[in-house]
């Protein structure tokens, strides 16, 4: 938990995200409702007119949005297990044996949160899957925070945003030539992020054959799964 979440817990008490059941940011109850509910079962959409595949669990709601905010800001380690095990059911839709390769985090966010979050997050999951993690990604120019833009936006502001980096294409050579690889998120909006993900590695010759998130949009579900 950070400095300034603990100063929080001070003055306003602590309650479940879900349930507002007092002294549990979580309680077991609504844990089990996100993780194990058969609504909240791991779904695969696709875009990219049908190249790319993302496996993705938690339909997004006010209550999965304190989830990730309160484990990426707050570090707190109850909401990232339970991030890592949506994240471990969105992977279980495909084949054993892939390379995870984290959506990375900007500089001004890593500063903030004295972390890359989502390569932690993956190589938290990597253990239950045993992949291999590589953090190949990198962001090659600046990008305006995505919250606040439309899909429109969205893909304007993430074309061309990453690259690749030549120093771990290099050492994991052999890997990336034998094994396909997937990209990891939280969550999945407007598809952009992963989709600038895949044609980055597609451009450098990894075999990335889709991406898992831990939550999605609703409108992946609107408009019938597939972008």
């Amino acid at each position: 938990m950070s400095f300034w979440s603990a100063l929080r817990s001070l003055v306003i008490p602590v309650q479940c995200i879900v349930c507002t059941v007092p002294d549990i940011v979580l309680c077991r109850v609504c844990s089990d409702e996100l993780l194990l509910a058969p609504r909240n079962n791991p779904i695969m959409v696709s875009t990219l007119a049908g190249q790319m595949s993302i496996a993705t669990k938690l339909p997004f709601s006010d209550e999965v949005s304190r989830l990730v905010l309160g484990a990426k800001d707050d570090h707190n380690h109850q909401l990232e297990s339970v991030l890592v095990d949506s994240l471990r059911q969105s992977r279980s839709l495909f084949p054993e044996g892939l390379l995870l390769i984290p959506i990375p985090s900007s500089e001004r966010a890593r500063r903030a949160r004295g972390r890359d979050f989502l390569l932690d997050i993956s190589r938290e999951l990597a253990r239950d899957t045993k992949d291999e993690v590589i953090p190949l990604l990198s962001l090659g120019r600046k990008v305006a925070p995505q919250k606040s833009l439309n899909a429109t936006d969205r893909a304007r502001n993430m074309d061309g945003a990453f690259r690749v980096r030549e120093d771990l294409l290099s050492k994991f050579h052999d890997s990336l030539q034998v094994n396909q690889a997937l990209i990891v998120d939280d969550v999945l909006t407007t598809g952009a992020t992963m989709r600038e993900g895949y044609r980055a590695l597609h451009r450098a010759g990894a075999r990335c054959i889709g991406g898992i998130s831990a939550a999605y949009s609703l409108n992946w579900r609107m408009y019938g799964l597939a972008h």
